[in-house]
């Protein structure tokens, strides 16, 4: 489904399940900017039991929108997701959000509370700077997965993506380098086989990210640098039913992911969802031992277990 205009558009996908239109869904953010809902999506498919499933390409990513000077910022993303809300029935959605996407799931319950029931982080980033790195565990990862990645990435695809970043390159040639597809791989503890076959051929949108996202990691300068989630979640509040004085104020419920072995520079637990749970007084925890950034792939069951759990808990399924 396209929402948007001919310039601007996201494209949401929803999963097949028996649940009327009427039934609550939950709304998938993938990792990106540039990260296409195939990061994400297809392993939530035991979700279906209990929840209607969608996934979200946001402009820049997948088979989004990608025209030059697009605006990737939370509040036009607010926007598209604004969409993506009212063509999921316009209830209260939950939101599950994945590294970057957590923070977006974030912005837009500031943004739009009443459209948000419950949050689900999964390996959140509180930052974006390189405080928020681990080099020595990303580079133990990539000498145990991929040994030659490093040096391929001196060898020409630094300078390439470089060259895109101020336009003396064409982003396509630079997104169609398979060693883009060699670096996600590092992120699992065990990257399963069918993660490469279902990946084979989705386009990693790296202009998105260096416009946005990886700007915190290169360019001081940028708003993305200073970005603190754990500062934002300050500001999450649920929308309020118009009732008398209650002796307990109603939090939002949410649910924390976190993985044990997402050491390397995407989001270590010590420096991103510990950090984020302190932060957050109320929210709950799931930590996945011998898993790593994306453990809906390594384990999707048990993933979609922990979930179910946490939404039934709070009655929303």
């Amino acid at each position: 489904m396209r929402l948007g205009d001919d310039k601007r558009f996201a494209v949401l996908e929803m999963l097949a399940d028996g649940h009327g239109t009427d039934a609550p869904a939950l709304l998938a953010i993938p990792g990106g900017p540039g990260f296409s809902r195939h990061t994400l999506l297809p392993w939530l498919k035991p979700l279906c039991h209990d929840i209607r499933v969608a996934g979200i390409d946001l402009p820049g990513s997948g088979d989004a929108s990608l025209d030059v000077g697009l605006d990737y910022g939370w509040v036009s993303y607010s926007c598209d997701l604004k969409l993506a809300h009212a063509a999921l029935g316009g209830r209260p959605m939950v939101i599950l959000g994945h590294g970057w996407g957590a923070a977006m799931a974030v912005e837009y319950a500031i943004a739009a509370p009443a459209d948000v029931a419950a949050l689900v982080l999964v390996n959140p980033l509180c930052t974006f700077n390189p405080s928020g790195s681990d080099d020595g565990a990303q580079m133990r990862m990539v000498e145990r997965t991929d040994p030659l990645l490093m040096h391929d990435w001196n060898a020409g695809v630094r300078s390439d993506f470089l060259a895109a970043c101020v336009g003396d390159a064409a982003w396509e040639t630079v997104e169609a380098n398979p060693w883009w597809g060699r670096m996600i791989r590092t992120q699992f503890a065990d990257c399963p086989a069918n993660w490469k076959d279902r990946m084979e051929g989705v386009p990693w949108r790296l202009r998105a990210y260096a416009h946005y996202k990886g700007a915190g990691m290169f360019d001081p300068s940028s708003a993305m640098a200073v970005y603190d989630l754990a500062e934002r979640m300050a500001d999450v509040r649920p929308i309020l039913p118009i009732l008398p004085i209650l002796p307990i104020l109603p939090i939002l419920p949410i649910l924390i992911v976190g993985s044990s072995h997402d050491a390397n520079y995407v989001a270590p637990a010590k420096l991103h969802a510990e950090r984020l749970l302190a932060a957050r007084a109320g929210a709950e925890v799931q930590r996945f031992d011998q898993l790593g950034h994306f453990p809906f792939v390594e384990q999707p069951k048990a993933f979609a277990a922990a979930v179910s759990r946490f939404l039934a808990a709070h009655r929303l399924i």
